[in-house]
């Protein structure tokens, strides 16, 4: 290349005068390739490989063989060779190879319920099978962080995304129950009459909060009676207890 060489032609035997010709041997340089690594699940191919070149051309072998197509599928720990062609000069080629990452399956997380309507539930992250740790957790958008319990949570379901050492992720949601509180009571009151003790209170259907239910009467305890006799006339509390101890108060008139 960038050398210059002479010709000339003979005719009858007399030589002509030379004429210098440059020769310039285009070599284009290999092709430069962005990464090669892909987290397992999906299926990636030969045109997934970012490759900075004109017209390349991918191979299975370093010299010779015939072109591979950008829809082959990778297959990882194997070694391709790509190529670029300028000015219909085909360039070395770039060995690549391709490794695929293992991707997070699945992560034990432990959630407890809210009691009584509270914010109070918790979410405990455990084993992630798969993938390489350590590990990293964006609980509800909140962006990664190697945390992995979650208090003062609300009943409701939280996105989760795990993401391994390779940058592989796996998403999944958790459930915090919900415990929610009584929240009212059906009340039948017969007034007394006359200044007699002879009034009564009926207990009817709880709104709410999780059967079966109690009630303290006037502060008489907790107990599944439901119909209260001789009462004069008056103001009665009530508190309402439910099966996880969440209770709703209120009063009765009589």
């Amino acid at each position: 290349s960038n050398t210059t060489y002479y010709v000339s032609q003979e005719m009858n035997g007399c030589e002509s005068n030379r004429i210098p010709v440059l020769v310039i041997i285009n070599d284009p340089a290999a092709p430069v390739v962005a990464h090669s690594n892909f987290c397992s699940g999906t299926v990636a191919t030969l045109g997934d490989l970012t490759v900075s070149g004109t017209n390349t051309t991918w191979y299975s072998q370093a010299n010779g063989g015939t072109s591979l197509p950008s829809t082959t599928p990778l297959v990882s720990n194997t070694t391709y060779h790509v190529s670029q062609t300028v000015g219909g000069c085909e360039s070395d080629r770039t060995p690549v190879t391709v490794v695929i990452y293992d991707t997070p399956a699945t992560i034990d997380a432990v959630s407890s319920a809210t009691s009584c309507g509270q914010a109070n539930g918790t979410i405990t992250f455990g084993t992630v099978t798969g993938g390489t740790a350590p590990y990293q957790y964006d609980f509800n958008s909140q962006g990664l962080s190697s945390v992995t319990n979650y208090s003062d949570l609300a009943g409701g379901t939280y996105p989760v995304i795990v993401s391994d050492a390779n940058g592989c992720t796996y998403t999944t949601s958790v459930t915090v129950p919900s415990s929610d509180a009584p929240t009212a009571v059906a009340i039948s009151a017969t007034p007394a009459s006359c200044g007699n003790s002879d009034g009564s209170v009926t207990l009817g259907t709880v709104t709410g909060g999780a059967a079966p239910y109690q009630y303290d009467f006037n502060n008489q305890g907790l107990s599944a009676n439901t119909a209260y006799a001789n009462l004069g006339a008056g103001n009665y509390s009530l508190i309402v207890s439910d099966a996880n101890g969440c209770t709703y108060t209120t009063s009765v008139i009589v």
